[in-house]
């Protein structure tokens, strides 16, 4: 029997804190991400809309190994001395091993008082063993089209199609100057299928969009001696 032709679903998330049913300012949402450190796609949660934008970049990132949101808590003691805990919005393993995690904030909360005295006392208290380096991540931290070309991304990357892939790259690879995605759509009947190989391709690093802002169609790319 054939394992391969039956549906298996993704793995569960591994948070540990689910947002509030009732809230204002909760976004819930769930992604289904392919990471090297599973055999099968994960879940990972976004209680909010800057966190599913927080997600997707970092889902975008070629070193990303792992990606936890809400992981498990920490112990740690407020700058009045009072114990709490807290839980990191996400944590991240590269694939060097390197392990960080994200408190992810819209600006105008990290202009409050205190703000930032608090999240000097949670990063204290976090053990290298759980994570070596502690960011803060707010709407400033990534451009609108940059998250708009990531979320592209995390849809085609769900798309497993290495014939095609392989194929456009060597479109690419025989073009002897920048060509528009256009262009190689208008080589072939891929239509669609080709512009999301493009963006793959791309966010893999294996060809250069040579233009700023969305990845589009009107997109030059290129490869040779114009990838970095």
């Amino acid at each position: 029997m054939d394992e391969t032709k039956y549906f298996r679903a993704p793995l569960p998330s591994r948070a540990t804190r689910q947002a509030p049913k009732r809230s204002r300012v909760a976004n819930r949402s769930t992604l289904v991400a392919r990471l090297p450190a599973y055999e099968r796609p994960i879940k990972i949660v976004a209680h909010s809309g800057l966190e599913l934008s927080t997600a997707f970049c970092l889902l975008a990132q070629r070193d990303t190994y792992d990606l936890i949101g809400q992981p498990h808590e920490i112990s740690f003691r407020r700058p009045d001395g009072r114990l709490s805990s807290h839980t990191y919005d996400y944590w991240h393993q590269s694939n060097d091993g390197t392990t960080t995690a994200f408190i992810v904030k819209p600006f105008a909360k990290t202009k409050q008082s205190g703000f930032h005295e608090l999240c000097q006392a949670i990063k204290a208290a976090t053990p290298p063993s759980f994570a070596e380096r502690v960011f803060l991540v707010t709407e400033k931290n990534f451009s609108k089209d940059h998250v708009w070309n990531a979320a592209r991304f995390y849809d085609y990357r769900r798309i497993v199609d290495p014939e095609l892939d392989a194929k456009v790259f060597g479109m690419v690879c025989r073009s002897d100057c920048p060509i528009a995605i256009s262009q190689l759509q208008e080589q072939t009947d891929l239509a669609g299928c080709l512009y999301q190989a493009a963006v793959r391709l791309i966010f893999e690093g294996k060809l250069k969009c040579l233009d700023r802002g969305r990845i589009l169609p009107s997109s030059r790319v290129q490869t040779g001696k114009y990838l970095q």
